[in-house]
C-alpha cells in the first residue's frame, strides 16, 4: 500500500518538500480500558498536537484476549476517540488467538483493518455507536507501506506460542540475529538500506528524514521512560 492512499495529497507534498515524516508507533495496547491503556492514548493525543504524526503504526495485540470483533468498540475505537491519525497495524498473538467455539483466527483484525473500503465498523453499527474512525483498508494482515522517504514492512509472523528463533536463510545478510536493548543502538549494518528500518518500541514518536531517524521513547510498562536520538540508525526494544 502507498501512503498517498491514506493521506491527503497536500500532506504528501509537505513530506516531500520538508523531507520529514513523523509517525507514532506502539504495541500491546489491548486491554479493558485500564489506567495504562488510557494514559497511552492520552499521550498519543497530546503528542499529536505537537509533532503532527502522519500515521500510527500499531505493532500488534490490538485486542485482548482473543481478538474478537465485539471487543473493538471498547478496546480500540472508544480508546482512540479524538486521536485523528490514521492507524495501520499488524496482528499480535492475541489478535490471532482462538477459543473453543469462537470465531476463526484473525476475523476481528481483518474485519477492522483489512476492509474493502472505509466504513463504519460492523461492531459499532451493531450497538448504534460511532467514534469518528472508519475501518482501515490494508491489503492484508502483513503489508509493505511505501512513503516518499522510506519503505516500511509490516510482518505478521504467526509463530507458535513462545516464538521461534532461527538463523536467517542464505542471502538474508541484513536480518539482525538479536533485538537491541533500549539502552543501545542497533549496528547500522543491520539496516537493509539507509531508508529501511524496523521499529519495535512500546511508545515511540519517530521523526524520519532521508538521512536520519530520531525518536523519543516513552515506555509505560516495566521500563523507565527514556529518550533516544541517533542519525541514520535504528533503535529497538
Amino acid at each position: 500500500m502507498d501512503l498517498a492512499e491514506i493521506l491527503h495529497q497536500s500532506e504528501i507534498d509537505q513530506i516531500v518538500r520538508t523531507k520529514k515524516l513523523v509517525f507514532h508507533t506502539a504495541g500491546d495496547t489491548g486491554n479493558f480500558k485500564n489506567d495504562l491503556q488510557l494514559q497511552v492514548a492520552n499521550l498519543l493525543r497530546s503528542d499529536a498536537e505537537v509533532s503532527d504524526p502522519k500515521f500510527f503504526y500499531h505493532l500488534g495485540d490490538v485486542i485482548y484476549d482473543y481478538g474478537e470483533d465485539r471487543e473493538y468498540p471498547d478496546q480500540f475505537y472508544e480508546i482512540y476517540k479524538g486521536y485523528d491519525v490514521p492507524i495501520v497495524a499488524i496482528p499480535g498473538n492475541h489478535d490471532g488467538s482462538q477459543f473453543s467455539g469462537g470465531p476463526d483466527s484473525l476475523v476481528g483484525f481483518m474485519t477492522n483493518f483489512c476492509d474493502s473500503r472505509p466504513r463504519l465498523p460492523l461492531s459499532l453499527r451493531a450497538i448504534g455507536m460511532a467514534f469518528g474512525r472508519d475501518t482501515m483498508t490494508q491489503p492484508n494482515c502483513y503489508w509493505t507501506l511505501n512513503t516518499p522517504l522510506f519503505t516500511m514492512i509490516g510482518l505478521y509472523t504467526n509463530v507458535p506460542s513462545g516464538g521461534v528463533v532461527r538463523e536467517p536463510h542464505e542471502g538474508a545478510k541484513y536480518v539482525p540475529k538479536a533485538v537491541c536493548p533500549l539502552s543501545d543502538m542497533c549496528d547500522p549494518t543491520l539496516l537493509r538500506s539507509p531508508r529501511e528500518w524496523t521499529l519495535a518500541n512500546p511508545i515511540t514518536t519517530m521523526q524520519c528524514t532521508a538521512q536520519a531517524c530520531t525518536g523519543s521513547v516513552q515506555v509505560r510498562s516495566r521500563w523507565p521512560a527514556r529518550s533516544i536520538a541517533s542519525p541514520g540508525r535504528c533503535t529497538s526494544g
